[in-house]
């Protein structure tokens, strides 16, 4: 927490909304670490390959990176939203998280944190995953643009925008690449049925 409480003396130097504010922020930005760190602790199966190709390692520096990028542009650059932007910001920060571990719950034990086809593996087609193939992945992506808004700067919300699906899409396609071996065409017909990261776009 005191981590936390540093990146928002630093990151809002000249003030935030309002006490309220302040703790959902703070509230939220803590659940995310705490929930990823618990999906870091999730074992990998010793019956299966690992076809993960370093895409784990780059959603870490494309994510982090584009955290670092976004606070240095709002201290040193700041392009100020109006405040009931941040107030939004919060609102996707939180609904990101909700799509993100709602997908990964639903996947149950079918879930890994790297790229791998678990023995008796089966597709999951329904749910979260009927509307998009990457609920988990778009959940994330809501959830950084969330911070975009949240930090209440234009120039943030480009860099939390556009840099984080550099490496979430390398991590789509290694998945995907791996699923296509296991499913061959079930999943190549799931893939032109449903979309990838957004609805009825991608």
């Amino acid at each position: 927490m005191e981590l936390l409480s540093s990146f928002i003396d630093v990151s809002f130097p000249l003030g935030m909304p309002s006490i309220e504010w302040q703790i959902l922020f703070t509230m939220l930005s803590g659940l995310w670490v705490l929930l990823e760190i618990f999906i870091g602790t999730l074992g990998l199966s010793a019956q299966s390959i690992v076809s993960d190709r370093g895409s784990a390692l780059v959603i870490i520096i494309t994510c982090v990176g584009a955290i670092a990028l976004a606070t240095s542009v709002r201290i040193n650059w700041s392009h100020p939203m109006s405040e009931w932007m941040q107030w939004v910001g919060l609102l996707v920060m939180a609904f990101g998280l909700l799509v993100r571990y709602g997908s990964i719950r639903w996947l149950g034990p079918m879930f890994t944190r790297m790229v791998q086809v678990l023995p008796n593996h089966r597709l999951v087609t329904n749910g979260p995953y009927s509307i998009v193939r990457h609920p988990a992945y778009a959940g994330l992506l809501l959830f950084f643009i969330g911070i975009g808004f949240a930090l209440g700067d234009w120039l943030s919300l480009l860099f939390l925008t556009f840099i984080p699906p550099v490496g979430i899409i390398y991590r789509i396609k290694v998945e995907e690449h791996a699923l296509l071996e296991a499913f061959g065409e079930e999943y190549r017909a799931y893939m032109h049925k449903v979309r990838g990261l957004v609805p009825f776009v991608y």
